[in-house]
């Protein structure tokens, strides 16, 4: 009864390993490393090491070598001195590489499978012409207990690079067919097949790395460049009538100026409106402003915004009331109040009167003076 309550007190419990990059160190900028030589040619991207003397590099010369080759005597080909750090660095993320948790044993036959992110013992290896397909961003670390032969391709999908793939082969890794992917730690030697292209290093602590017209063009993952968040200019359109003004903030229309700008026009709204732009200079006008209306801006209507900021914007529009003026009356004399019908007569004709009379007495006199 005991037992049976002991074995009933067990709990499993199921453990998920995430796999994690090595760490090459100053061991990342070399395309190929080799212990005893480096025979044939190609194209290679990266630097080239020999762990030995240059007279080691039988075909290999600076013409078709992206980045330095090195060897440690300073004898051409291998013109400069191998830093031992480098060394160093690969056999560290060798074992790094050894005490990650596994994620599981798969193949040893690789072809059709479709990994995501992780650690994997594959025993010897092989992808025999088929497709090996990587699902997903992440670290891939395929530990082979003896050698690994291919002459199939990786497939790439949902962010999976081949910067991010490790292959650790405890003897020989000979790669035939047209492509392969991934840093090759090697522990007796990389063989690689005619024409060959290798996204990815070899790198053999132990033995030789042998070419024939192959193409090691990396790898290399390209930091991203951070995104860069918008400004938002938030713009609302204030509108008060208090003067017997009828208009609504939709009747008034808006513009921004500046850089990448989402909406450069647009009508008011009393809600606002979410314009972004990139960081920089900004402003906020209203081009027309209706009669019958005082404009006033906010300080946020104009000036620099930076990325990620918000700013807001408010333009009010305020009615006035309007006054109607009297016409001015024409100046005129004053009447005289005398009229026989008890309404005055106007200056005008009692002036006309008055120089009639004038002349007519002025007519008169002199004819008396004649006679």
């Amino acid at each position: 009864m005991l037992s049976l309550v002991l074995l009933l007190g067990i709990t499993w419990t199921t453990v998920t390993f995430s796999a994690t990059d090595p760490g090459l160190g100053v061991a990342s900028t070399f395309s190929i490393i080799a212990q005893t030589a480096i025979t044939g040619t190609g194209t290679i991207s990266g630097d080239v090491g020999l762990n030995s003397t240059g007279a080691g590099i039988t075909a290999l010369t600076d013409s078709v070598v992206g980045g330095t080759i090195y060897s440690t005597d300073g004898v051409a080909p291998g013109l400069e001195i191998l830093n031992p750090a480098v060394q160093a660095n690969l056999s560290t993320a060798n074992g790094n590489i050894s005490s990650q948790g596994s994620d599981g044993s798969i193949g040893p036959v690789l072809d059709g499978l479709t990994i995501t992110p992780g650690v994997y013992d594959i025993g010897a290896g092989r992808l025999n012409g088929g497709v090996l397909t990587l699902d997903g961003s992440g670290i891939y670390i395929f530990r082979a207990s003896s050698d690994l032969v291919s002459s199939g391709s990786i497939n790439f999908i949902n962010g999976a690079r081949a910067c991010e793939v490790y292959w650790k082969v405890n003897t020989l890794a000979t790669i035939n067919g047209s492509s392969f992917a991934g840093t090759i730690i090697a522990g007796t030697g990389v063989h690689f097949g005619s024409g060959v292209t290798l996204d990815g290093r070899a790198l053999a602590l132990g033995g030789d790395v042998t070419l024939l017209n192959n193409t090691i063009s990396g790898p290399s993952c390209a930091t991203p460049a951070p995104s860069v968040l918008p400004a938002t200019l938030h713009v609302v359109k204030t509108v008060i009538n208090d003067d017997g003004g009828t208009s609504v903030a939709s009747d008034f229309t808006l513009n921004v100026t500046g850089t990448n700008v989402s909406t450069s026009s647009f009508a008011g709204s009393a809600d606002g409106v979410d314009v972004t732009l990139d960081a920089g200079s900004y402003s906020v006008t209203e081009p027309t402003v209706p009669a019958g209306y005082l404009q006033t801006a906010s300080a946020d209507c104009s000036g620099t915004i930076t990325a990620g900021e918000t700013k807001t914007c408010t333009i009010t529009n305020n009615d006035v009331a309007i006054t109607v003026l009297s016409p001015t009356p024409t100046p005129s004399l004053p009447n005289t109040g005398v009229g026989a019908d008890g309404r005055s007569i106007p200056w005008s004709i009692v002036s006309l009167l008055g120089v009639a009379t004038t002349l007519i007495l002025l007519y008169f006199l002199r004819k008396k003076q004649t006679a």
